[in-house]
């Protein structure tokens, strides 16, 4: 193995870590968005659901 394959490999093996090191990042990223973001859906869907409930016991009389 000569010194260009030794730090070919070197290379290699640092993208490798960006490259994962970047995929946790974003894994992080979609989890911290996901826990903010659960709380609105929720009741959002709460929401949705009581005005559907007027509506239809509205038109119910």
């Amino acid at each position: 193995m000569n010194n260009i394959d030794i730090i070919g490999f070197a290379m290699i093996e640092e993208s490798n870590k960006t490259i994962e090191q970047i995929a946790r990042e974003g894994l992080h990223s979609l989890e911290v968005a996901i826990e903010n973001f659960a709380p609105f859906c929720f009741w959002s869907l709460v929401i949705i659901g009581i005005v559907t409930a007027l509506i239809w016991s509205a038109t119910k009389n």
